[in-house]
């Protein structure tokens, strides 16, 4: 889903989901794309890249999230630099065992953390740059 002046905008790359967020949560119309999305994946399959500048779950997200999840877990990094971000990870962690947190800096760590190959980096990269123009 691409949108302009977005809180929260994703792009699916087969296997691969970069998810890209603003300073704050994500808008209704936002979260409802990104659940269904999601809800129609593979989860087993599935990985997830998200870089926040600070936004991050309400606590009904997180609730609806652990729902659309149903025990599984899907390998998640988020890379942020925010505390704040940090403890919704750590919340998140307990329903998604494989959902762990990277700074900025590690963004390579959170690349091998998702086993990603030299391919899957260079689309990586380019849909970090692209979803980072639309977000508001």
């Amino acid at each position: 889903m691409l949108s302009m002046a977005a809180q929260m905008v994703f792009l699916n790359l087969e296997s691969m989901m970069v998810v890209h967020q603003g300073e704050n949560s994500a808008t209704e119309p936002e979260w409802r794309a990104f659940i269904t999305e999601l809800a129609g994946q593979d989860l087993s399959k599935l990985r997830v890249l998200i870089l926040t500048n600070g936004g991050g779950l309400t606590a009904e997200q997180r609730a609806e999230l652990k729902a659309t999840m149903a025990g599984r877990s899907v390998r998640t990094a988020v890379v942020s630099d925010s505390m704040k971000v940090r403890f919704i990870v750590a919340t998140i962690a307990l329903i998604n065992r494989e959902h762990h947190c990277f700074t900025r800096a590690e963004i390579g760590k959170a690349y091998d953390f998702l086993e990603l190959t030299a391919t899957e980096r260079t689309e990586t990269a380019r849909a970090i740059l692209e979803t980072g123009r639309l977000l508001a």
